[in-house]
């Protein structure tokens, strides 16, 4: 057997966290009416997807089982969208944190809860214009390591959050469409958890807001990083469409026709010195670097899968992006 293929095995066999010590929280009985258990509903689906793209395996619970001890045994909780905890479920919380688990939380409203962390929740805001609240930018000094610097995130309402324990720090605050730095904090992190004034939406940079989402149960649960490393590494190399690298090549090779072969070659040389040098880090325990790194390797082979695709034979045709709003992501 091949050396890369002795150590893909290895990487798809990297030890995972145990499903039961990540659990996410489905929001049913803590939203008001069937609307926003519905919202709930697709964030719990947003999360959960996330986390099997990353090779994170977790539990799904709703608040009713939360209530009635669903949380025993795990390690970090996830609450994508809970925003009104009932009595008893809010005590289950409390209690989960005081034995030692670690909360997740976005977009609360439970004071309780944010006591239990060592915060105070601000009063809710509204920006209509939706141009307020628009990066996630970490903060480099008091961030956890390997966070993305800035998550584009598009919010028209938020529910700041304040430190109030000495152990509390903000670690994100909240930039404008102009790229303004704002005093609006975007996420406070405690020895108790994590706290995120919105909830995650999917409307761009979701590979941004899957590290984010990693770096913060990675503060938690550290194994994390390895099966996320391992998985990102192995999908690097595929595209989506091949087994694994050797065939990626293969095939790549051989769509490359005349010129092409000379653009195709050297992108391919160097995807092969970059899987070479992520696998050294891997085996080195370098998870974060090599989950962060992936990203060139991937990028590398883009490339080529691109530069390698055959000339249209209509000369009529053209090649274009549909852009919606019409003012870019950021407008100007």
């Amino acid at each position: 057997m091949r050396l890369w293929m002795i150590l893909v095995a290895m990487l798809w066999a990297a030890p995972a966290p145990a499903a039961d010590r990540i659990r996410v929280v489905q929001g049913t009985t803590s939203t008001p009416n069937a609307t926003e258990r519905n919202y709930a509903d697709a964030i719990t689906r947003r999360i959960t997807r996330w986390l099997r793209e990353l090779s994170i395996p977790h539990a799904v619970v709703t608040d009713e089982r939360v209530a009635a001890g669903g949380l025993t045994g795990a390690r970090v909780a996830i609450l994508g969208y809970n925003p009104y905890p009932p009595p008893a479920e809010l005590a289950a919380l409390t209690r989960f944190v005081k034995q030692g688990g670690k909360l997740i939380v976005c977009y609360g409203q439970e004071p309780a809860l944010a006591r239990a962390l060592g915060m105070r929740l601000g009063d809710y805001a509204i920006d209509k214009r939706g141009t307020r609240w628009r990066v996630i930018a970490f903060d480099d000094a008091a961030a956890p390591l390997h966070v993305p610097g800035r998550v584009a995130q598009e919010s028209r309402t938020i529910r700041p959050i304040y430190p109030v324990a000495p152990t509390a720090r903000v670690i994100a605050q909240w930039e404008n469409a102009a790229g303004q730095r704002l005093a609006d904090p975007a996420c406070v992190l405690s020895p108790e958890g994590a706290w995120l004034s919105t909830v995650l939406r999917e409307a761009g940079d979701n590979e941004n807001k899957k590290q984010m989402l990693l770096a913060l149960v990675a503060v938690f649960e550290p194994a994390a990083w390895k099966a996320a490393a391992a998985r990102q590494l192995r999908d690097a190399v595929t595209l989506g469409k091949y087994a694994d690298f050797a065939t990626t090549e293969r095939a790549l090779r051989a769509r490359a026709k005349g010129a092409a072969r000379d653009v195709v070659a050297p992108l391919l040389r160097q995807a092969a010195a970059q899987q070479r040098a992520l696998h050294a880090a891997f085996e080195e325990g370098k998870h974060p670097e090599v989950f962060k790194a992936s990203r060139a390797l991937s990028d590398h082979l883009v490339r080529a899968y691109v530069q390698a695709r055959p000339p249209l034979d209509n000369t009529m045709a053209f090649r274009g992006v549909w852009e919606h709003s019409g003012k870019g992501l950021y407008p100007g």
